[in-house]
């Protein structure tokens, strides 16, 4: 039998990684993790954190990582926003798929409340001052 577990059942939009955590671990195959439309916040302090060794990140003198968001060993789940917005504070990544096999994530907006890299396209330059 497939279920729609939502993640309101288990958290509070404003600080949600603990109660998605358990939200996470009673999915079975086939199961949806809805996420009411609605803006939910995940901080780093009550996040899951691993050793963990990922491409473009300084893995040998910080091994440790965070996860708003971490699934492991889950197959054929799918995680639907419903239109929601997933707020990252901290540094840290907003998902990780770890053993997993089909999953599927659909209809929502990750968004980091104060974002460490910024992506700008130059539209004018001169001598001493650069538009972006």
């Amino acid at each position: 039998m497939t279920l729609n577990i939502k993640a309101t059942d288990f958290c509070d939009v404003s600080n949600s990684a603990g109660g998605v955590i358990k939200a996470i671990n009673e999915l079975q195959s086939g199961d949806t993790l809805i996420f009411p439309k609605n803006e939910y916040h995940f901080y780093k302090d009550r996040c899951i954190h691993k050793v963990c060794h990922m491409t473009n990140t300084d893995s040998f003198k910080a091994p440790d990582k965070y996860f708003a968001v971490l699934i492991e060993n889950k197959e054929n789940i799918t995680v639907d926003g419903c239109g929601s917005t997933l707020v990252i504070h901290g540094d840290m990544c907003a998902f990780s798929l770890r053993g997993c096999k089909n999953v599927r994530f659909v209809n929502f907006t990750v968004r980091y409340a104060s974002p460490t890299n910024f992506e700008m396209e130059v539209t004018e330059r001169s001598l001493n001052k650069i538009y972006i």
